[in-house]
Protein backbone atom coordinates (compact mmCIF):
# COMPACT_ATOMS: atom_id res chain seq x y z
CA UNK A 1 0.00 0.00 0.00
CA UNK A 2 0.92 3.66 -0.39
CA UNK A 3 1.96 5.45 2.42
CA UNK A 4 -0.19 7.94 1.75
CA UNK A 5 -3.35 6.61 1.82
CA UNK A 6 -5.10 5.16 4.90
CA UNK A 7 -5.64 1.50 5.97
CA UNK A 8 -9.45 0.51 4.89
CA UNK A 9 -9.24 -2.47 7.61
CA UNK A 10 -8.62 0.03 10.55
CA UNK A 11 -11.66 2.78 10.72
CA UNK A 12 -9.90 6.73 11.73
CA UNK A 13 -11.28 7.14 15.36
CA UNK A 14 -13.18 10.27 15.21
CA UNK A 15 -10.90 13.22 17.39
CA UNK A 16 -12.84 14.49 20.35
CA UNK A 17 -14.33 17.63 20.42
CA UNK A 18 -12.29 20.04 22.49
CA UNK A 19 -14.36 21.93 25.48
CA UNK A 20 -14.29 25.24 25.18
CA UNK A 21 -16.51 26.53 27.93
CA UNK A 22 -16.88 25.94 31.59
CA UNK A 23 -19.53 23.52 32.62
CA UNK A 24 -20.99 25.12 35.72
CA UNK A 25 -20.93 28.45 34.43
CA UNK A 26 -20.69 28.17 30.47
CA UNK A 27 -17.86 31.20 29.90
CA UNK A 28 -15.30 30.45 27.42
CA UNK A 29 -12.16 28.93 29.40
CA UNK A 30 -8.48 30.39 28.93
CA UNK A 31 -5.54 28.48 29.40
CA UNK A 32 -4.10 30.55 32.09
CA UNK A 33 -7.06 29.89 34.66
CA UNK A 34 -8.42 26.36 34.05
CA UNK A 35 -9.59 24.10 36.68
CA UNK A 36 -9.67 20.19 35.83
CA UNK A 37 -11.81 17.40 37.29
CA UNK A 38 -12.92 14.06 36.49
CA UNK A 39 -12.10 14.63 32.89
CA UNK A 40 -13.70 17.99 32.64
CA UNK A 41 -12.71 21.60 32.66
CA UNK A 42 -14.02 24.71 34.81
CA UNK A 43 -13.03 28.10 35.19
CA UNK A 44 -13.30 27.63 38.92
CA UNK A 45 -13.70 25.39 41.86
CA UNK A 46 -16.80 27.49 42.38
CA UNK A 47 -18.26 26.77 39.23
CA UNK A 48 -16.99 22.85 39.44
CA UNK A 49 -19.07 22.61 43.13
CA UNK A 50 -21.70 24.48 41.38
CA UNK A 51 -21.97 21.59 38.30
CA UNK A 52 -21.37 18.79 41.16
CA UNK A 53 -24.48 20.18 43.39
CA UNK A 54 -26.57 20.53 39.63
CA UNK A 55 -25.76 16.64 38.97
CA UNK A 56 -26.48 15.20 41.94
CA UNK A 57 -30.15 16.98 41.97
CA UNK A 58 -30.49 15.63 38.26
CA UNK A 59 -30.07 12.10 39.73
CA UNK A 60 -31.91 13.06 42.71
CA UNK A 61 -35.34 14.04 40.80
CA UNK A 62 -33.95 10.70 38.38
CA UNK A 63 -34.23 8.48 41.38
CA UNK A 64 -37.54 10.06 42.95
CA UNK A 65 -39.13 9.36 39.30
CA UNK A 66 -38.16 5.54 39.13
CA UNK A 67 -39.37 5.34 42.72
CA UNK A 68 -43.05 6.91 41.88
CA UNK A 69 -43.24 4.90 39.22
CA UNK A 70 -42.41 1.89 40.72
CA UNK A 71 -44.98 2.52 43.52
CA UNK A 72 -47.40 3.27 41.07
CA UNK A 73 -46.83 -0.42 38.85
CA UNK A 74 -46.51 -2.20 42.46
CA UNK A 75 -50.23 -0.60 43.24
CA UNK A 76 -51.76 -1.74 39.73
CA UNK A 77 -50.17 -5.06 40.71
CA UNK A 78 -51.85 -5.23 43.42
CA UNK A 79 -55.21 -3.79 42.26
CA UNK A 80 -55.35 -6.13 39.21
CA UNK A 81 -54.56 -9.32 41.98
CA UNK A 82 -57.54 -8.15 44.05
CA UNK A 83 -59.51 -7.91 41.15
CA UNK A 84 -58.53 -11.68 40.34
CA UNK A 85 -59.04 -12.93 43.35
CA UNK A 86 -62.81 -11.06 43.79
CA UNK A 87 -63.65 -13.19 40.40
CA UNK A 88 -63.04 -15.94 42.08
CA UNK A 89 -64.65 -15.30 44.48
CA UNK A 90 -67.65 -14.70 42.17
CA UNK A 91 -66.88 -18.33 40.38
CA UNK A 92 -67.31 -20.25 43.98
CA UNK A 93 -69.89 -18.87 44.99
CA UNK A 94 -72.59 -21.23 43.46
CA UNK A 95 -75.72 -18.45 41.41
CA UNK A 96 -79.18 -19.59 43.63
Amino acid sequence: MAEGTPNPTTPEKPQAEKQTNCLGCGKPLKKLKLYYRNGKYYCTKKCWRKAIAKIKAEEAKKAEEAKAEEAKKAEEAQKAEEAKKAEEAKKETPAA
